[in-house]
């Protein structure tokens, strides 16, 4: 009989949906604490990986590090140097990260409720002493958290993300409202939604991935998502999502990786640099780094390149001049103006643009540039313009055969002639005056 560490196929839903050529995902759900099941889900995770063919891996955590569980301490300080050591491991804010940091930065309602669903245990594991939590909430209580976690580690935690795309699919903590365009889903929804997202059958713009709502008897697939949180803390199955082209499968723990001795960090560290094979360490914001394919992959990843591009010559309509980098803004119609805002070392490659208005406005991007900030007007009715300075935006076309409205970004070529690409994590804001109000869908932005 096959253990729960053995992939598991699971069938596609009724709506297609693939990540990127070249590109293998591992989406975890919820860990809740139990820091020995994600080290042994790492495990496994690995031994995976390693029987299939050559791929740029991700993994992203789908929020709640923390609460229940023995060691929430453990999971989230590992999590966080993870991710500051590579791009390619990605974590998402939960519900219970967001409590955790409202409450102890000082609204008590928050912190009370933190502490019924979970975070005394959480505190335990940053040492706080059992017996001083016996009293229950109190201010007291407040000022012991803020003495444990240090500040970094809620800083780290509230500046973590929503939501995260790849290709078809969008990764997300609790889900998304429904019938509400994704440009103005709002946080709180994507960290705490329930009964109206998982009773609904609307077809989303993406396939959903979340966590949030267990399912003990396993994965729940659906034909506009797929919920992985199968109660770790409880359950002791701790639950991956394996995405590749318009395949998935998964992994899991079981009773048999519950552990009581402490965690081998050093070695589930070396499991995630060989799952990911980074060549260079992630910055903050920063552009995902080059992987180490073996080279047998390498001629697979670009035939298939080629024949994509190929494709996209002959097949598309006219796109963007060469050196222009298009950006799809799912369901934004017509904004009054955008704000793109690049990680550092995207903004670092894009190369300052004449401006035939004069040097005004390219001081003012130029100002920026530091902080990869840009912005330019947009219209429908207006042409792209690249006369902004680094990094430029380029107001969107009219493609009124489009769903989405298209922003270009002008681009610089490097040494080889090639243009460089900001990632596919570029934030983008988009501020409509009929709506009265600003939304910045971090991580909904993706290249056409």
């Amino acid at each position: 009989m096959p253990s729960r560490a053995d992939p598991i196929e699971i069938p596609a839903a009724a709506r297609p949906a693939r990540v990127p050529v070249g590109e293998r995902l591992y989406v975890i759900g919820d860990i809740h604490g139990r820091f020995d099941l994600f080290a042994a889900l790492i495990g496994h995770i690995r031994r995976d990986n390693a029987t299939r063919a050559p791929a740029g891996v991700r993994i992203v955590v789908l929020g709640d590090l923390i609460d229940r569980g023995p060691d929430s301490a453990g999971v989230v300080e590992t999590c966080r140097t993870l991710a500051a050591r590579s791009a390619g491991f990605v974590v998402l804010k939960g519900n219970h990260e967001a409590m955790m940091v409202d409450g102890v930065r000082g609204n008590f309602n928050a912190f009370s409720l933190w502490l019924r669903h979970g975070g005394d245990a959480a505190l335990q594991s940053w040492g706080t002493d059992p017996a001083i939590l016996e009293a229950g909430a109190s201010n007291a209580l407040v000022q012991e958290a803020r003495r444990r976690i240090p500040a970094e580690t809620l800083g780290w935690l509230d500046a973590l993300p929503p939501s995260h795309v790849a290709g078809d699919y969008l990764l997300v903590h609790a889900g998304i409202r429904p019938e509400v365009p994704l440009s103005g889903q709002s946080a709180q929804d994507m960290l705490w939604i329930r009964r109206e997202f998982l009773e609904s059958g609307a077809d989303h713009p993406f396939l959903v991935v979340h966590g949030h709502s267990i399912t003990e008897s396993g994965v729940v697939t659906r034909s506009n998502r797929i919920g992985i949180d199968t109660g770790a803390y409880r359950t002791h199955v701790l639950t991956a999502l394996a995405l590749e082209d318009d395949r998935r499968w998964t992994l899991a723990t079981d009773a048999s990786d519950e552990r009581t001795d402490p965690v081998d960090r050093d070695r589930l560290e070396a499991d995630v640099a060989a799952i990911l094979r980074d060549d260079e360490p992630a910055q903050a914001g920063a552009v995902p780094g080059r992987r180490r394919w073996p080279r047998a992959g390498v001629a697979v990843l670009l035939l298939a390149s080629a024949a994509s591009l190929v494709a996209a010559v002959l097949l598309r309509p006219p796109g963007p001049a060469p050196g222009v980098q298009r950006y799809a803004l799912p369901e934004v119609a017509a904004p009054d103006s955008i704000r793109i805002a690049l990680p550092p070392a995207s903004a670092a490659a894009l190369a300052p643009q004449a401006d035939r208005r004069g040097s005004t406005a390219a001081q003012r991007s130029a100002s920026r540039a530091d902080t990869g900030e840009a912005s330019g007007k947009a219209g429908a009715d207006r042409a792209p313009d690249t006369r902004t300075a680094t990094p430029s935006v380029i107001r969107p076309a009219a493609d009124a055969g489009l769903p989405v409205t298209p922003v270009d970004i002008a681009l610089a070529p490097d040494r080889d002639g090639a243009a460089k690409l900001p990632s596919g994590r570029t934030s983008v804001a988009t501020e409509n005056s009929q709506a009265r109000r600003g939304v910045d869908p971090v991580g909904l932005v993706r290249p056409q």
